[in-house]
């Protein structure tokens, strides 16, 4: 039983467009062949767009088991529909239970996260004129045209790889969690002026003020400011504490 997408008048009817009969003979010839018996009747309609409608879902069984069926109509139609709803639900469940106890996995430490799929092609043509002037400039016979060729392509090449470093460093400083983490990747033994710390003491000042900046000596008052309404926080449960519990690294 399913959907062939085959055109005949042996269950079509006699409204078959001419240029599709015999696209099915295959399916005829495993029918003769099994001695396969069509459930439904000759021009029984089970798809239909617009004005247009054919016969392309089939029911094939043996000539035994045809003597025993009670009923059988275009009502397949409907079972396929059902079929197909099922399946959505089931591959909604299996999706959302896979996301939920997956772990995730953490990104490799050497992994260059700043690269994108848009590189790819780039790296390719960097590398293709690279190698044609390394391989003629070790046969002794330098290029001029090429060695210009395989200098602009490698300059286009880590032009766009800066850009893309840059606009990813941006990315990241913009998430506000991010913001201790960068601090690994910046030189904490340079002070704002320019000066070197000694030791830890003064790295971990140098941290502190640039982070927190000392208050004003005189703060002037605001005056009334207009008060929002308080936003309810919603009570934890022991679900959602025993699941952070889990979380964390020890």
């Amino acid at each position: 039983m399913g959907d062939f997408n085959w055109h005949d008048q042996l269950w079509g009817g006699d409204h078959i467009s001419p240029a599709r009969q015999g696209e099915a003979n295959a399916l005829i010839n495993y029918m003769g062949e099994h001695s396969l018996y069509s459930l439904l009747s000759r021009g029984t309609k089970t798809w239909q767009s617009g004005d247009i409608e054919t016969t392309i879902d089939l029911i094939l069984v043996s000539i035994e088991l045809a003597e025993e069926i009670i009923r059988c109509d275009q009502t397949i139609n409907s079972f396929r529909g059902l079929g197909q709803l099922q399946t959505d639900r089931l591959m909604t469940a299996v999706l959302e239970a896979v996301s939920k106890l997956t772990l995730k996995a953490k990104p490799s430490p050497y992994a260059k996260r700043w690269w994108m799929t848009d590189l790819t092609q780039p790296c390719r043509t960097y590398t293709y004129w690279r190698n044609q002037a390394r391989l003629r400039r070790r046969a002794g016979c330098t290029v001029p045209e090429l060695e210009q060729q395989a200098r602009e392509v490698a300059k286009e090449y880590h032009d766009t790889i800066q850009k893309q470093k840059k606009a990813h460093w941006e990315d990241f400083l913009a998430d506000d969690i991010n913001i201790w983490q960068a601090t690994k990747y910046l030189k904490p033994n340079v002070k704002s002026d320019g000066s070197t710390t000694k030791d830890k003491i003064e790295q971990a000042e140098e941290l502190l003020t640039t982070f927190f900046p000392s208050l004003l000596e005189r703060i002037e008052d605001e005056g009334t400011q207009p008060q929002r309404e308080p936003i309810h926080m919603p009570d934890l449960t022991m679900e959602e504490i025993k699941r952070k519990v889990f979380e964390a690294k020890l």
